[in-house]
């Protein structure tokens, strides 16, 4: 599945989707699938028909000669989908009972959190200072046109909310509209030194602190900085719109100019999460690297490494 629209990041998914599962705590499931459609590009949205979502392939009842997914009209309210029918056929009156059940299916929370993600991109570029983008108010009740700072073109419009001091996009049109724009900017991913970690280093009163980073393996790796401790502190776990990516490079250079090593591995904690425990010291100092393995890991590759000398000797 392709979309023309902004594909949001992962750590965007999981923020949104930790807001719908606050607002509907018993559709947890559908909210992951939802984030899931759009992660894979379900989302789309076209003059003629507004939203639309494509929902996974189901080889036991989709045309097999149909190469394409469905694909369902949606509201923030409504889908033409089995299980938002079925779920809104229920809600009335059963005897003295009032049913109430929450009619929304994947594909309209996935267009609910797509939007309330546009949103939060676009009230986040209206007031960021240096940001890529102005707004003209062009109506007195509050609506403005979203100009590109480097062409002066429209891009969408925006209506301003007082109560919530947020921009959000006036139309499912200004939404889109501005997801397009999205979609075409240049990803700025921030690799150098800098940021919070380096203020964190530069200002930690202590002689000792520990960080957390996330890690996803790859070529090369990605390393995530989402918390840190101080000498005597409690832990400080940062949101996801404040965390910060980094590289062996930046972390080698922010080490050094920050006079911190590393004396020992780092320490593996449950998911993707590393800790990494730093001391006062001389680079010149040998010490671990950022990528070196944990304890745990150095196990396993040994418990490995005799399992596979046992069989091997078991063959012969």
């Amino acid at each position: 599945m392709t979309s023309s629209l902004y594909i949001p990041t992962a750590d965007e998914l999981d923020h949104v989707a930790e807001q719908m599962t606050v607002k509907y705590t018993g559709d947890r499931k559908r909210i992951i699938r939802a984030a899931q459609l759009i992660a894979a590009g379900a989302v789309e949205y076209t003059e003629n028909v507004g939203w639309s979502v494509a929902s996974q392939r189901d080889e036991r009842k989709q045309d097999p000669d149909s190469p394409e997914p469905w694909r369902y009209t949606v509201t923030t309210t409504s889908c033409g989908c089995a299980d938002h029918l079925f779920r809104a056929s229920a809600i009335g009156r059963c005897g003295d009972t009032e049913v109430m059940v929450l009619a929304a299916c994947k594909h309209i929370l996935s267009v609910q959190m797509y939007l309330r993600l546009i949103s939060a991109k676009l009230d986040a570029a209206i007031k960021a200072p240096f940001g890529s983008v102005y707004a003209i108010e062009t109506r007195t009740d509050n609506v403005h046109a979203v100009f590109d700072r480097e062409s002066d073109e429209v891009i969408c419009g925006a209506q301003y909310l007082t109560r919530t001091d947020a921009y959000r996009p006036e139309t499912g049109k200004d939404a889109a509209a501005f997801a397009r724009w999205q979609a075409a900017q240049p990803v700025a991913v921030d690799f150098s030194p800098g940021g919070l970690l380096q203020r964190i280093l530069k200002t930690a009163p202590g002689a000792t602190l520990a960080l957390r980073a996330d890690v996803v393996y790859g070529s090369p790796n990605q390393y995530t900085f989402c918390g840190y401790r101080m000498d005597g502190a409690t832990w400080v776990h940062l949101e996801h719109a404040g965390r910060q990516q980094f590289n062996e490079t930046a972390w080698l250079n922010l080490l050094q100019d920050s006079g911190w090593i590393m004396p020992g591995r780092p320490v593996k904690q449950p998911g993707i999460a590393y800790h990494y425990l730093l001391e006062r010291g001389d680079a010149t100092v040998e010490h671990f690297g950022l990528n070196a393995p944990s304890a745990d890991e150095l196990e396993r590759r040994q418990q490995n490494r005799q399992f596979s000398a046992f069989l091997v000797g078991g063959s012969n």
